[in-house]
């Protein structure tokens, strides 16, 4: 439970740029909050950031600086992004969906957008070109949605035919290579609530 509201970035790989390309921060903040007041999460799981991450590393480092469909479809992290992401989902959903206490299911409707999200990527696992699309959509979306000295973000990523290729804009993402969801890594900010939380809750139970 607690590792589901660790960030997965860290935000010392990042060259200055948004730590959330996905959209996660406000609805996984407000879930947090709900389950672990104080526990703060910045970005969502890792198997979901872990496309965006190798698509970006892909494009930087292809000699033509842009990937396929097609290879990406046959590449092994994004068959195991695919591959493990529906029951990954559906564990966070079932969570939304049989939660009981009053205060865990008020405004959950905050999430209805993270939520559409998943259930889109998730069910998109099958298609190639339509997992990669609910991605990169999703992704321009969020960064549509941010403005910088008035003037709104653009998306790291576009999809130009059957090809992604990265835009004019500076993106973000790590700078080395993650090929494994175990390599987006969580980082320190704001854990110390989640370090009390496991010590009294260790010290709770040898009482």
């Amino acid at each position: 439970m607690i590792e589901t509201f660790l960030t997965a970035f860290d935000p010392s790989d990042l060259p200055g740029t948004s730590i959330d390309p996905l959209g996660f921060e406000r609805g996984y903040l407000f879930l947090a909050d709900k389950i672990l007041p104080g526990l703060t999460n910045v970005a969502s799981r890792q198997h979901v950031l872990l496309s965006i991450e190798r698509i970006l590393w892909l494009c930087r480092h292809h000699t033509a600086a842009s990937i396929t469909l097609a290879e990406l479809a046959n590449d092994p992290v994004m068959l195991v992004v695919k591959t493990n992401l529906p029951a990954r989902v559906q564990r966070l959903l079932d969570i939304l969906d049989h939660g009981t206490m009053p205060g865990f299911r008020e405004n959950l409707d905050r999430l209805s957008d993270v939520r559409r999200f998943l259930e889109a990527a998730s069910g998109a696992v099958q298609d190639n070109s339509a997992f990669v699309e609910a991605v990169i959509t999703r992704h321009a979306d969020v960064q549509h949605g941010k403005f910088d000295r008035g003037r709104r973000k653009m998306p790291w990523l576009e999809r130009i035919n059957s090809r992604i290729q990265l835009t004019m804009t500076r993106s973000g993402g790590m700078n080395r290579e993650a090929a494994d969801p175990a390599h987006i890594n969580p980082h320190p900010y704001r854990l110390r609530a989640a370090d009390a939380f496991i010590s009294a809750s260790t010290k709770g139970m040898a009482s």
